[in-house]
């Protein structure tokens, strides 16, 4: 049940990641031709963010799912290592899917000599589609149900002491966890 969970989780990650991206990449294309002075409706602007999500999104998902697939492994090792702080899942996540989407983006554009994707070619754009990828690791982090390092796997385990505890008048122990 948690490797399907994990699972579910990352395709989520990569769907927000590659959803966003493409979006993104609309906007930044959008706003080019907008610099150039072409007029462009509101209708035509729907129709270029439906229109990359179809075409581009499918490719997008292909590249930030391989990056948060090295990625996110590495940002679990790293959660478990650091000090724990309420929100290290999060924020571990989150910068692991940044740095896989950075990673991404710029490593296809040394390969290739120019950045393949359109939105990203300004620096506003790659730093838009790092949020993105970001946003996908912090969906992992949200839906994939790690317990934090230093939290009792199981919460209904200490539950029936603290119970009882607390209905004789003494003061529950939290010496209970499970490891």
């Amino acid at each position: 049940m948690r490797l399907l969970r994990r699972i579910l989780a990352f395709a989520a990650a990569v769907a927000t990641a590659a959803g966003l991206g493409c979006l993104a990449s609309g906007h930044f294309v959008l706003l080019a031709l907008l610099d150039l002075n072409v007029e462009v409706s509101w209708t035509d602007r729907w129709a270029v963010y439906w229109h990359d999500l179809l075409g581009l999104g499918p490719l997008l998902g292909l590249v930030f799912g391989i990056a948060l697939l090295v990625a996110l492994p590495i940002g679990a090792l790293g959660i478990r290592l650091l000090p724990s702080f309420p929100g290290n899942r999060l924020c571990g996540y989150a910068l692991a899917g940044a740095l896989a989407g950075l990673a991404a983006l710029l490593t296809l554009q040394a390969a290739l000599g120019i950045m393949p994707l359109a939105g990203a070619r300004s620096w506003l754009g790659l730093v838009a589609q790092t949020l993105a990828s970001a946003a996908g690791g912090a969906v992992f982090s949200a839906l994939s149900g790690y317990s934090s390092p230093s939290a009792p796997v199981s919460a209904s385990a200490s539950a029936p002491a603290s119970t009882a505890a607390s209905a004789s008048g003494l003061p529950s122990s939290s010496s209970t966890t499970t490891s």
